[in-house]
């Protein structure tokens, strides 16, 4: 912006914003040439030539032109807080997250402390975004609760993984395809027993795999949910490749299917099939929260590694998570929903810096179930109940969403939940 007519010391200057080899940053230019432009006219000659040396000219004399460096620009610059509360749970914490400007180098971290428990849960994401094929890896800790079919606590197990992936993107603009390869590693150690039943031994497991998935849906900005078209995972995964503690193989499909109505109203259809051969690590169902990829369009190439490969665990609303009749070698799922919107608000808050953009509900129906032998499948469980969500803003720019649901299991383990999530949008 140029210095005002009336400032005789500083007329001649010019500061302006430009993205350099330190990232995004201000510059000062003492003496800028003036450029005559008339209204059929461009200069060019030797008016051009003075103006081209002006422009690439460098805001210092002495500046030196370096190699770009990614490591001195990944300084995290904000945070926002992580509040999970359940039954037998109640963890605070923050999460954060940084890159650098032309984005090669992408993290997020989450740290947090249960309150109810005295223990430590955390989990660290990381993608290399240079090569083909871009590269990630994770380092998680969260501990597993164990649910006799009394609904009593048996055991919290600690889950330490660390996952190794590498995928190949395929983009177009109406759909998209990703090629993963991927290495997982997980300890289970017991935390704290609380049952009779004693010491269970140490798991270390290494599993490797490969995954297919495919988005064709469209998300507009003031849509709540993706429209027209469907997400689908198809997963491999072995535990004999590498010495495991479990054996066999597990194979994987996720189909999500969404129709889009008047008035951004869509009806989404989603079966989930998991299958084990021997005895690998089982599908464990129920809980609320959502464990597979998120609905953004690219979310499958900046998502954790541990929601493609080694992904066990599936919401069944209405059943608690965790509980031994809901584990299984063998898994199905179904779910029915129906998004309609609320309100358009768009209105916002100053102090505290807090925007409400919209608000909408959720009706759905779910039905699952786990077994360990055999092609038949029992009879299904199931489950329905409603969601209310609110899409914040904070600080000005973080979106955010905040969720408030219930649900009712309508057979054997269910129970009435009610359940708040507060999560962030990347």
């Amino acid at each position: 912006v140029p210095a005002s007519e009336n400032n005789t010391e500083h007329k001649q200057s010019v500061y302006y914003t430009a993205t350099g080899k330190n990232g995004f940053d201000l510059f000062y230019l003492e003496s800028p040439i003036k450029i005559p432009v008339t209204q059929n006219s461009f200069p060019h000659n030797e008016t051009s030539t003075k103006i081209n040396n002006a422009i690439t000219k460098p805001p210092y004399q002495d500046s030196l032109i370096e190699e770009y460096n990614a490591l001195s620009r990944l300084t995290p610059t904000a945070w926002y807080p992580y509040f999970l509360n359940t039954e037998n749970r109640n963890e605070i914490g923050i999460n954060t997250w940084g890159s650098d400007p032309i984005r090669r180098h992408s993290y997020t971290l989450t740290a947090a402390y249960d309150t109810e428990n005295k223990w430590y849960v955390g989990r660290l994401d990381y993608l290399y975004d240079r090569w083909d094929p871009t590269l990630k890896f994770s380092l998680s800790r969260k501990a597993i609760a164990y649910i006799d079919i009394n609904g009593d606590i048996e055991r919290f197990r600690n889950q330490d993984t660390f996952t190794l992936e590498a995928l190949w993107p395929t983009f177009s603009h109406d759909q998209q395809w990703l090629l993963h390869t991927g290495i997982v590693h997980q300890t289970e150690t017991d935390k704290d027993i609380r049952s009779n039943f004693g010491i269970l031994e140490t798991t270390n497991d290494d599993l490797t795999g490969v995954a297919l998935s495919y988005n064709s849906t469209h998300i507009y900005p003031i849509s709540i949910s993706p429209n027209n078209g469907r997400q689908v995972k198809i997963i491999a995964e072995d535990y004999d490749f590498l010495e495991s503690f479990h054996i066999g193989q597990v194979f994987t499909l996720d189909w999500r299917e969404f129709f889009d109505l008047t008035d951004q109203h869509v009806i989404s259809a989603r079966g989930v099939v998991g299958w084990g051969t021997d005895s690998p690590v089982p599908f464990r169902l129920g809980g609320t929260r959502e464990t597979s990829i998120s609905a953004q369009p690219n979310s499958a190439a900046y998502a954790a590694t541990e929601k493609i490969f080694g992904q066990r665990e599936y919401p069944l609303h209405g059943y608690p998570k965790g509980r031994s009749d809901l584990l299984g070698t063998h898994m199905l799922l179904a779910e029915v929903t129906w998004l309609f919107p609320l309100a358009r608000v768009e209105r916002g808050l100053m102090a505290p810096p807090i925007g409400l953009h919209q608000i909408y509900g959720k009706f759905f129906y779910n039905w699952g179930e786990t077994w360990n032998e055999g092609f038949k499948i029992p009879a299904l469980r199931s489950g329905a109940g409603a969601e209310l969500t609110m899409d914040l803003v904070l600080g000005y720019w973080l979106p955010v969403y905040l969720r408030v649901g219930y649900a009712n299991g309508f057979d054997e383990g269910g129970e009435e939940q009610t359940y708040i999530e507060l999560q962030a949008l990347f």
